[in-house]
């Protein structure tokens, strides 16, 4: 009798493999990971929709089973609802480049892995973050809310379903050290320089605002030309 794999072996391999490319990526957005104020929270969240928009675009153009439940795991609209609330129109922020090329399905899966992973530390900032500001627009980073951990555990199980051949192995790990490299890229270049989101009061760096919220009002009185 052939023997099932381990529950969630692709995910264990894929943590030991990325586990320095992950480190890399999470120290890149250190420099925004404990805002003092809503300005530099909103920095930080016009960060994470660069790499998050095209991801999402990206899984959205694949056939992925069912089982997957992909409209349940999209987070984008959530970031846009956050944004929104803290004055920032998200339609044309610019985006991340060097994403994974998904060729396969193991490489669609080694980015779901990235992307999901993602809802997991996202909790944990949130609770950081709150900590110090108070309640803010966080829908994005709860994650999937108390569904987060069932949801993280379903999806490994999964990928031991659909992806475990070794070839798709081996695409899941390319494609997960690829996008690490390209989050560590695209944080470290955000936060070089001037603020990432830069001109969220309206400066020229960033799209003007089509409404702001009493709290985002305040914020840019406080920091109105987005200084560092």
């Amino acid at each position: 009798m052939t023997q099932e794999p381990r529950r969630g072996f692709l995910w264990a391999q894929l943590r030991e493999s990325t586990r320095a490319a992950h480190a890399r990526a999470e120290a890149s957005l250190a420099p925004l990971a404990q805002p003092d104020s809503l300005a530099r929270y909103a920095d930080l969240l016009c960060v994470l929709w660069g790499f998050q928009a095209p991801l999402e675009r990206l899984l959205g153009g694949q056939e992925l089973p069912a089982a997957v439940g992909w409209p349940a795991r999209q987070r984008l609209g959530a970031l846009a609802a956050d944004l929104t609330e803290l004055g920032v129109t998200s339609t044309s922020l610019p985006e991340a480049t060097g994403l994974p090329a998904l060729t396969g399905p193991g490489a669609v899966w080694g980015t779901l892995y990235v992307t999901e992973g993602a809802t997991l530390g996202g909790r944990v900032l949130r609770r950081h973050i709150e900590a110090r500001l108070g309640p803010v627009p966080a829908r994005f980073l709860d994650g999937h809310g108390g569904r987060t951990q069932p949801m993280w555990r379903d999806l490994g199980r999964l990928a031991d379903r659909y992806a475990g051949g070794k070839r798709d192995g081996q695409l899941a790990r390319q494609a997960a050290l690829q996008a690490f490299a390209a989050f560590s890229t695209w944080a470290g270049s955000r936060v070089t320089g001037r603020r990432a989101c830069g001109a969220w009061c309206g400066g020229p760096a960033w799209p003007e605002p089509r409404r702001r919220s009493a709290r985002a009002r305040a914020a840019c009185r406080a920091d109105p030309a987005g200084r560092a």
